[in-house]
């Protein structure tokens, strides 16, 4: 008889365990899945975080562009590249500055374009139109710098944002 009650004992203590490790399971589950969604809503709030934009998005012909490259990301971007799509002569600014996480930098476009007439070598007035402006960051974390020295060093991602010149005469211009 005692047997049998210590056998009964032994089945309820196990069944005890295995429920309180089902338990502790369940809860491991849990916030790991909290995690991973977690994770996948952060990533899509970078991926959909404005990048780079403009003070506005309509300039008149002559006026200043202003170009605003953001970093929303948690590391700190150590260079990039930035340009206007198809303008000659500001095709690739070279960024070197280090941009922190949440921080700005801002450049600005006088709407030229560099041109070679009759090798004068000048600026001129781009025409109307939509333009775009473009920004490709880089990492150089160490793992960036070992895929640098191994040509394999890709930009964080190519952003971009469009805006129009329109007719017309900027204030101040003559």
């Amino acid at each position: 008889m005692s047997r049998m009650l210590d056998e009964v004992r032994e089945e309820a203590e196990q069944k005890e365990v295995t429920e309180e490790m089902t338990k502790k399971r369940k809860i491991l589950i849990s916030v790991a899945v909290v995690l991973v969604a977690a994770i996948v809503v952060l990533a899509v709030i970078i991926s959909r975080a404005e990048w780079i934009q403009t003070d506005k998005d309509q300039y008149l012909l002559g006026e200043e562009v202003t170009i605003h490259l953001t970093n929303p990301t948690f590391r700190t971007l150590e260079r990039g590249y930035s340009g206007i799509e198809g303008v000659y002569g500001v095709t690739r600014l070279l960024i070197i500055l280090p941009i922190r996480p949440g921080q700005t930098y801002t450049w600005t476009w006088d709407q030229t374009q560099f041109v070679f007439p009759d090798d004068s070598r000048n600026f001129t007035q781009v025409p109307p139109g939509t333009y775009t402006a473009w920004w490709m960051p880089y990492d150089l974390s160490v793992a960036s710098w070992v895929r640098y020295y191994l040509k394999t060093n890709e930009p964080v991602g190519r952003f971009t944002y469009e805006f129009e010149i329109v007719e017309g005469t900027a204030e101040g211009q003559h």
